[in-house]
This record gives structure tokens, sequence and C-alpha cells, in this order.
């Protein structure tokens, strides 16, 4: 875990050694995230409710595949850039050295402006947990953080397997998507039930 938080470490500061262009990129995404925000307002406007959700129900359910979706990507988006990895022959350099692959992929591959969208969902969360009357009880918030950090271990996974795949596919982008809407189904259905 040494390895990750090192490789990490360094990726971090070396993204902030442009920090105007990585701040722009922090606020670029998260008012790109608002027009889903936007589009679910003008949708609930039009039709009140929908099946019964209501506009703050529907938004709770949104952030928790959101905070998933970004904890994911910021971790493990270095997997995701296996396919460049391999066809710049950039994978020899970390097959060099004596660490773990998977750790030394994962940590190179860390991108501080994923925090844009991770901001806006915990935003969104904080905003739903004070408008939205829901009635939590002990179980129904702990089922929520079990959907979220289930949530968080499956788009890793996910990444895992695609970049596995790459070995195979050198562009997989669409086995990516396919799982990828499959782990936001399976988060959705989670928190629905409560």
């Amino acid at each position: 875990m040494g390895v990750y938080l090192e490789m990490a470490r360094k990726n971090i500061r070396a993204q902030l050694e442009y920090n105007y262009s990585t701040y722009l990129l922090i606020i670029g995404r998260t008012f790109a995230q608002m027009t889903f925000i936007l589009g679910f307002i003008l949708i609930f406007r039009s039709f009140g409710s929908i099946k019964g959700y209501t506009f703050g129900e529907i938004l709770l359910i949104y952030s928790a595949v959101n905070i998933s979706y970004a904890i994911g990507e910021i971790l493990s988006k270095g997997i995701g850039n296996m396919s460049d990895y391999i066809k710049r022959g950039t994978l020899d350099i970390y097959l060099l050295r004596p660490r773990s692959l998977l750790l030394q992929v994962l940590g190179s591959g860390i991108e501080i402006s994923r925090v844009g969208r991770l901001s806006q969902s915990v935003l969104l969360l904080i905003y739903t947990l004070v408008t939205v009357n829901i009635g939590w009880t002990l179980p129904k918030a702990f089922a929520y953080i079990l959907a979220v950090g289930a949530g968080i271990i499956l788009m890793l996974s996910v990444y895992i397997i695609n970049g596995g795949l790459t070995f195979f596919f050198i562009n997989g982008i669409e086995i990516s998507i396919a799982y990828s809407s499959t782990a936001a189904g399976l988060i959705y259905s989670t928190t629905r039930q409560m």
C-alpha cells in the first residue's frame, strides 16, 4: 500500500505543478456535471414525480451513484490508461521495478481533476439530506453507506477487469461502458430499496 500512496503523492504533485490548469479542469468538470442536475430539474418541473419518486429522492440516488463512480475513477484511472501504456511501451518500465504492477499502475493514474465530480456529488448529498424528509434510521443510513462503498468496489473492479482485457483487446471501451452501466444499475437498485 505504501507503493500506491507514494505513486499517488508524486502523481498529484506533478498535476499541481500546473495548478491553474488543474483548478480549471476541476471547475469545468463540476459545471459539466451540473448539466445533469439541470436536466433533472427540467424533467421534474414537467412531470412532478416519476413513478412516485420525488426530485430529492432521485438526487439522493444520483449522488450515491456519482460518489461511487467519482471515487472509483479517482483511485483507478491508471488502469483505464492501460491500453496507452501497452501501445507506448510504458508498461515495461513498471514491469522492471521490483514492486507490484497493479499498485504502480493504479498510483500513476490518479487524476485530481475528478475531484470536481466528487465535490458536486457530495454537495448534492448534503442538499438532499437537508431538504428531503426520508426518515433516516440507523439501518437506512448503514444501507446507504454500504451501497456507496459497494459501488466504489464495483467501479474499481470494472476498471481492473477492463485493464486486464486490454491485454487481449487494445480498444475495449465498449466492454467498459457495459460494465459501468451494470454497476450504476446495481447501485441504483440498492439505494432504491430504502
